[in-house]
């Protein structure tokens, strides 16, 4: 992100927000610098100065989006919280919440998701794979373990979890879900599973 911190503060936000639009909706491919540089008010040329190229650029607005989510979740994640199921609804409700404060956010991070060029596709799986190991931190870091039953590892439970949110992620392209009925299946999908692999003194 060292290229977005080297742009005057009256042109970063503008970048940040043309580059995510422009990017979100054409995909990495089909995104053009001039495109950018007209919806930000700048010239092409500026661009090019700042990022050098369409991929650092683009790397710059990965980085920048998911730096953003996770130092707001951080801020405003429920730190007393030791229930494994409690402390992973914590952060979904937390990273949903950031989201609806950044819509630009939404549908650009969406689009990383789905993003298969082979010039960017390598260093974006590394990027996501990065992301899943830290929100396995936060739902796992100081939770209690002991509340399931033997043999059943939460490691494996937050994997199933995540593969969940991978599938609704999917869904949610085709059929234009809205966040609350989102959540309410994942929350639907986490009773399921308390329920069955808790033991029964902590139901």
């Amino acid at each position: 992100m060292e290229q977005l911190s080297a742009v005057p503060d009256d042109k970063r936000q503008a970048i940040i927000n043309a580059g995510m639009s422009v990017f979100a909706s054409a995909g990495y491919k089909k995104a053009y610098i001039s495109e950018i540089a007209a919806r930000a008010g700048i010239s092409k040329a500026l661009v090019f100065h700042y990022f050098g190229n369409k991929k650092s650029l683009y790397l710059s607005l990965v980085e920048y989006a998911s730096n953003l989510l996770l130092q707001e979740m951080q801020a405003e994640l429920d730190t007393s919280l030791t229930d494994f199921f409690d402390k992973l609804q914590d952060v979904v409700k937390v990273q949903m919440s950031v989201l609806k404060r950044h819509p630009s956010l939404i549908s650009f991070i969406t689009s990383i998701y789905f993003e298969d060029d082979p010039e960017i596709k390598p260093t974006l799986h590394d990027a996501y794979l990065q992301g899943e190991s830290t929100r396995a931190q936060l739902a796992l870091d100081g939770s209690d373990s002991s509340k399931f039953k033997t043999g059943v590892d939460p490691k494996l439970v937050l994997e199933i979890l995540l593969k969940y949110t991978e599938g609704v992620v999917n869904n949610r392209m085709g059929a234009n879900q809205g966040f609350e009925e989102t959540y309410d299946k994942f929350e639907q999908c986490m009773t399921l599973l308390k329920n069955n692999l808790y033991k029964e003194e902590y139901l």
